[in-house]
């Protein structure tokens, strides 16, 4: 039987912080220190802050804007450039939805599951 191990306060941080870093796999860095990937996971959600979705601020529907693309499949826009960046791109057999800035989850979720049905 082997000895359980502990780790430090200091290790588990420096551990947690390196899967923070642009690009870096939780998986790879559990693999460099020779621990169980689930174990950083407990860590992260032991030590960082939780994420909370960003409230709406207001109840306003989205624009949302349908264009040709030149594969023959339709380029869904949801929402309008704000404060937030970074984008999202989902890709589906006869679709391709972009998300650019912050987003209603809930009209999301909507429009998902009308491009699943098709």
């Amino acid at each position: 039987m082997t000895k359980r191990r502990r780790h430090s306060l200091e290790f588990k941080h420096q551990v947690v912080q390196e899967t923070c870093q642009p690009g870096a796999s939780i998986a790879a860095v559990a693999l460099a220190h020779r621990i169980n990937g689930n174990q950083v996971h407990k860590w992260r959600r032991e030590l960082l802050p939780p994420i909370t979705a960003p409230k709406p601020i207001s109840n306003a529907i989205l624009p949302v804007t349908i264009a040709a693309d030149e594969s023959k499949s339709s380029v869904l826009t949801i929402g309008a450039q704000t404060h937030c960046t970074g984008s999202i791109d989902i890709l589906f057999s006869s679709a391709k939805v972009s998300v650019h800035g912050a987003v209603d989850v809930g009209v999301l979720e909507s429009v998902l599951n009308v491009l699943r049905r098709r």
